[in-house]
């Protein structure tokens, strides 16, 4: 992806801004939903976690028994029961860490499917690095220790919400996240962030899109819904999850990796799985896939999802956005991304229902 596309694929997404009361999608319009028998549907609600000066703007998914509608939101097709009624029971939770310059709709397909097989799923739009605002990459170092912590405030606003906590098993906590996402999640699984690296990384190689990527002014899409003063971030070093909780599992999908200082994921590299993209084009195995493989061990689950490119991970926009999402909806000649994504959100189900398991009374 070269990054004169990046703000095309911020006003895209930035037609998602106030959608989630949108009306019903066409009933002709593609939904991804499972043809297995799933024992829920999927609710969505919308959360304002404090952060800062301001707030996270979080999706959450939940198991529910009411009926699931179409819903377009800006080029996404959701399937979701919005503000439907969470049903009792102490569900496994996963958090959500989407790529830098995304939205916390990028992999709604997945949460979906998540939901539907009876777990509580949570996605953040990263503040300061999404597609309205990407400040948090001019803090510098800042970055690497901001993005992880908004995930764990996340957390901790859920495990403390007089809604959620009670349907949540604060012992059965996962993490997905993709592209920068990978690496905010791992870093929860115990990775240590490395500043220096990424930076010595990048003034030695010519050919790697990730150093262009940490311009804070690329991709921001220039819409009126702009913040018009960046959120001030808290100063904090107090560790990103709160006291007592620890994540269970990783699933980490094309993760940016060079931030993070080598060895320090060994402990939790039973507890990881990786997904790299075959063809990618903005985070080159040769660099980022191939570096977590020599960091793990060999018994770590690693592969390279055929045909993929970097954004495969992401889920499908509606048909008429084809043309009008640039890269963000560009797939290689003859690759399936609707079928992708099933493959994915069954193999992402599969994964946290080994390691977190399901509904408890």
């Amino acid at each position: 992806m070269r990054l004169s596309h990046l703000p095309r694929i911020a006003a895209v997404l930035g037609l998602l801004i106030g959608t989630l009361s949108a009306a019903r999608a066409d009933d002709a319009a593609p939904v991804l939903v499972s043809a297995v028998a799933v024992p829920y549907h999927a609710g969505m609600q919308r959360l304002a976690v404090p952060y800062g000066s301001g707030s996270i703007d979080t999706l959450v998914w939940y198991p529910t028994q009411a009926t699931e509608t179409p819903r377009a939101l800006g080029p996404f097709i959701a399937q979701v029961a919005l503000g439907a009624r969470v049903l009792p029971g102490r569900f496994p939770l996963v958090v959500i860490s989407h790529g830098t310059g995304g939205s916390n709709l990028n992999h709604h397909v997945q949460a979906e499917a998540l939901a539907r097989a009876g777990m509580i799923v949570a996605a953040p739009m990263h503040p300061g690095d999404n597609f309205r605002d990407r400040s948090l990459l001019a803090t510098g170092a800042a970055y690497l220790s901001e993005r992880p912590r908004q995930l764990g405030r996340v957390i901790e606003a859920l495990l403390q919400d007089p809604q959620w906590q009670p349907r949540i098993d604060a012992t059965r906590i996962g993490g997905l996240g993709h592209s920068a996402g990978g690496y905010s999640v791992a870093v929860l699984m115990g990775g240590q962030p490395d500043p220096a690296r990424i930076g010595a990384h990048c003034r030695e190689v010519q050919d790697d899109p990730a150093c262009a990527l940490r311009d804070p002014s690329a991709g921001v899409w220039a819409g009126p819904s702009v913040p018009a003063t960046p959120m001030a971030f808290p100063v904090s070093d107090a560790p990103a999850l709160p006291p007592g909780v620890t994540l269970r599992a990783a699933l980490l999908t094309a993760p940016l990796v060079l931030p993070i200082a080598p060895g320090t994921l060994q402990a939790a590299a039973e507890r990881i799985e990786v997904i790299g993209a075959e063809f990618d084009e903005v985070l080159p195995n040769r660099y980022h896939y191939e570096d977590l493989r020599r960091q793990l061990p060999a018994s770590t689950p690693m592969r390279l999802a055929p045909g993929t490119s970097h954004m495969a991970f992401v889920s499908p926009v509606a048909p008429d956005w084809k043309d009008r999402a640039g890269p963000m909806s560009q797939d290689r000649p003859g690759f399936d991304r609707a079928a992708f994504q099933q493959q994915l959100a069954t193999q992402t189900v599969a994964f946290f229902q080994r390691r977190l398991g399901g509904v408890s009374p």
